[in-house]
Formats: C-alpha cells, sequence, structure tokens
C-alpha cells in the first residue's frame, strides 16, 4: 500500500488527507483516469449501482467460479428461458 498524499495544506490551499490505497484500488484509480470523461462518469455511476445493490453488506467475489456457482448459474438460466418458453416473451 501507498500514501496518496500527505496530511497538510496543498498549493492550491486544499486540505491535504492522509490516505492508504491498495495495488488494486490504485490500478482503478489509474484505468478511471485513463478513460474519457463520459466514460469515466459511466463507471463511476455503475460502481455507485452496485453499491446501492450492495445494501452495505460485504460482497465476496472472484475472477474464477466455483463448480457450485457454475451449476447455479446454469440453474437460474434454465429457469429464466423455460419461463419466457412459458410465457412467450
Amino acid at each position: 500500500m501507498r500514501k496518496l498524499s500527505r496530511e497538510g495544506i496543498g498549493s492550491r490551499g486544499r486540505i491535504m488527507v492522509h490516505m492508504v490505497l491498495t495495488v488494486a484500488e490504485e490500478s482503478l484509480i489509474k484505468v478511471v483516469r485513463a478513460l474519457p470523461p463520459e466514460e469515466a462518469r459511466k463507471v463511476l455511476t455503475w460502481a455507485s449501482q452496485l453499491a446501492d445493490l450492495a445494501q452495505d453488506r460485504n460482497i465476496e467475489w472472484s475472477d474464477s467460479w466455483t463448480d457450485e456457482d457454475i451449476s447455479e448459474a446454469v440453474t437460474a438460466s434454465l429457469k429464466r428461458f423455460e419461463e419466457r418458453e412459458r410465457n412467450g416473451s
């Protein structure tokens, strides 16, 4: 983890606070800053929507799926497909 800034008054008279970011957080900030402004706003809006859905719950996530995850996804997909077929939509 690295410090984002030091405590004190910045060059523009703003109060700077000590903030520690993980490597993943730094990477996310770097990616968002590289986007055009409108696309960055879309990413921030999407992230806010995800946070709202979480409702202050701790969400565990991974880049890989377990066999149980795949089974649950297949079951849910088949259920939605069958419901659409029955409803004709």
